[in-house]
């Protein structure tokens, strides 16, 4: 008599074992696995394909109803409403401050903990917030993206380039 043992595979009527549960679920699961096209990413949900495939495609089907923003996510979307409805529903547990987004309390967190996990790789600079580290980088890479419209002056910051314009301003 045949039949099947959920932990050794199944039991043929000559006694003999074929197969195990866990290859027959990884047979399974690679046989329900989508693949993109375009890259290595993998996953048994085809929604989550769908979802990836925007990274490639650049279609953003998720728009604001307050501004031009769109994302290619729902949920992206949801976070960036709460830029205009104001609602916070992020709170941190150390001070009374509240937040929009997740991130932006996982950020502000690092200044209760001192946590810096962002390194810089040219010097030992280390900082809380990976912009802050990007906006650092501009040091070591001399890259200046900021131009002045009226004299073309570069600055590795906005903010450098905010205070040269109100220098034009006053002349």
């Amino acid at each position: 008599m045949e039949g099947t043992n959920s932990n050794k595979g199944f039991l043929t009527a000559s006694g003999s074992l074929v197969g195990t549960a866990t290859t027959d679920a990884e047979k399974s699961r690679q046989r329900r696995r989508h693949q993109c096209s375009l890259c290595d990413y993998a996953t048994n949900n085809s929604c989550h394909l769908k979802r990836h495939f925007r990274v490639h495609t650049g279609e953003r089907p998720f728009q604001c109803h307050f501004c031009p923003h769109s994302c290619k996510a729902k949920a992206a979307l949801d976070d960036h409403l709460r830029t205009h409805t104001g609602e916070r529903p992020y709170k941190c547990q150390l001070c009374p401050q509240r937040f929009a987004q997740k991130s932006a309390l996982n950020d502000h967190v690092r200044i209760h903990t001192g946590e810096r996990p962002h390194k810089c790789p040219s010097c030992p600079q280390q900082f809380s917030q990976a912009s802050k580290l990007k906006k650092h980088m501009c040091i070591h890479t001399g890259e200046r993206p900021y131009k002045c419209p009226s004299c073309h002056r570069t600055f590795c910051h906005t903010g450098n380039l905010k205070r040269h314009l109100r220098q034009h301003d006053h002349q």
